[in-house]
């Protein structure tokens, strides 16, 4: 028996399968930055700025709403830290570049890995704090109305 067009599945196959096009899409500009643009901090900054709109984009849709939400920038702020990351990383360790015998090479690299370490903590450790304020919220008011 075929789904009906304006099934719920069908849209969210649809809409996951849109999903992965952009993200396709996202990688293969910051991939087409990297290999055609030879400034390298330039280089960077663009990936960056390329990875949050389009991330900013991606979550947005995925989310149903038409308003930005915190969570979706929270998401879209991660995500493109962690791409610019992976990049410095590759950067530093390229064996076709000689940065990565430099001292301000590993200094880069250890700040930006504590960065990291710092983003992922305060996203993962934000959304922890948000569910037990919820959980002690809903406490608070069941006992409440339990008293009177």
């Amino acid at each position: 028996m075929p789904e009906e067009i304006g099934s719920s599945e069908n849209w969210t196959e649809r809409k996951w399968r849109i999903s992965v096009l952009v993200a396709l899409v996202i990688a293969l500009i910051d991939v087409s930055i990297l290999t055609m643009i030879h400034r390298v901090f330039f280089c960077m900054a663009c990936v960056g700025i390329i990875t949050l709109l389009g991330m900013l984009v991606l979550t947005n849709f995925l989310s149903e709403s038409s308003e930005l939400s915190t969570g979706e920038l929270r998401k879209s702020l991660a995500a493109s830290s962690i791409v610019v990351y992976f990049v410095v990383l590759s950067w530093v360790l390229s064996p076709k570049l000689s940065v990565s015998d430099s001292e301000l090479a590993k200094t880069v690299v250890g700040h930006f890995t504590y960065i990291i370490g710092i983003i992922v903590v305060f996203y993962f450790g934000s959304r922890s704090v948000e569910k037990y304020l919820e959980t002690k919220k809903e406490e608070k008011g069941q006992s409440s109305s339990n008293a009177k």
